[in-house]
């Protein structure tokens, strides 16, 4: 189901207008998806590990950009 999902994502994201907004987040969905696919199949303590050191900044710097274009777009309600 997500594959299906993800693919028409793209595809609706390559036939509509560009979304500078929408394609920034995806960059940094992705990034995160990324890191997982490199930790599958590792025990639970590495995970855990890689998480902490790769993945937990940058979802904070996702969650904060998520706020600051909430703000710019929606006329500053919160996410939280």
């Amino acid at each position: 189901m997500r594959r299906f999902c993800s693919t028409l994502l793209v595809d609706d994201i390559a036939r509509s207008p560009p979304a500078p907004t929408a394609i920034e987040a995806l960059k940094r969905i992705a990034e995160l998806y990324e890191i997982e696919a490199e930790i599958r199949g590792n025990n639970a303590d590495e995970r855990r590990a890689v998480r902490q050191q790769k993945t937990k900044p940058l979802f904070e710097a996702l969650r904060a950009w998520f706020e600051k274009t909430l703000a710019q777009v929606a006329g500053g309600l919160s996410i939280v």
